[in-house]
């Protein structure tokens, strides 16, 4: 008899457990990106935040890199102050002709509320376009997947899209887990050959690491989201690998760099420091 009920409580764990994996499986499953024909456009960084929420519980950080780092786990999460919609922008890293554009965020209900510009020039508001013009602000999904839009003729050459952010019809704030961005084809070689470098870690604390770095690479560049030139370093050596000091910088967030020895290509990402 005890052995029986044994067998029975083991079958009931089994089964318990089957259903645990099959409901994490299709949890993971719904946080992949939808199923495209498009080119995913990778070295994405961050150009401007409105906002950030990091006073919070130490690595709980919603940094603004966190919506263009490839992990669902992590949000950038943002208040708002400007009924009139705040802009979180991406850099594309170069000119790509933009076909689709994919977003997940946190559930929620009321939904989040977001329009997408995009911009083939700089980042001041007039060279921004609407891509949805008539359609006031795009509602983010209920069930925790990603929202693809790609209705919308290519833009050819797109460097930047703003996505402005309007909260809930219930609060100011803003989340997005990861944004991603598609091309009908790669960019041009000059536009994007230094961007796919890798920076770890990030959040840095007295150093961080530059790796799979392109050939042409000749100067790092550490930047105040200002602009200010805070460190410069200039190397003619090839090297895939660097690791640049960072224990005299300031708690912060920063934009590192790179550039050819021309100057003419350049790519860059978001960096935060934290001791």
């Amino acid at each position: 008899m005890r052995t029986k009920l044994h067998s029975k409580n083991f079958k009931q764990k089994n089964t318990y457990l089957a259903f645990a994996l099959c409901l994490v499986s299709l949890f993971t499953f719904a946080q992949d990106p939808v199923d495209t024909s498009n080119t995913e456009i990778t070295g994405v960084s961050v150009n401007f935040y409105f906002d950030q929420q990091v006073d919070i519980p130490a690595g709980k950080e919603n940094y603004a890199a966190n919506a263009v780092d490839n992990d669902p786990d992590t949000d950038w999460a943002a208040e708002s102050s400007d009924p009139r919609g705040e802009a979180l922008i991406l850099d594309l890293g170069g000119g790509y002709d933009l076909a689709e554009i994919q977003y997940l965020t946190v559930t929620k209900s009321p939904s989040y509320q977001f329009q997408l510009w995009v911009s083939t020039t700089g980042v001041e508001e007039a060279d921004f376009t609407n891509i949805y013009p008539s359609a006031g602000n795009l509602l983010t999904n209920q069930d925790n997947t990603y929202l693809q839009f790609k209705d919308f003729t290519p833009i050819a050459g797109a460097k930047y899209v703003k996505v402005k952010c309007y909260g809930r019809s219930d609060s100011p704030w803003n989340t997005l887990s990861e944004i991603k961005f598609y091309s009908t084809a790669t960019a041009s070689v000059k536009d994007n050959e230094l961007s796919g470098f890798t920076l770890s870690p990030n959040p840095a604390n007295s150093f961080f690491t530059l790796s799979n770095l392109n050939n042409k690479v000749n100067n790092v560049q550490i930047l105040s989201l200002e602009g200010k030139l805070i460190s410069s370093q200039s190397f003619d050596g090839f090297s895939k690998k660097l690791t640049i000091d960072t224990a005299n910088l300031a708690n912060g967030v920063y934009v590192v760099k790179l550039s050819d020895a021309a100057k003419s290509l350049n790519a860059s990402k978001l960096m935060v420091i934290q001791h």
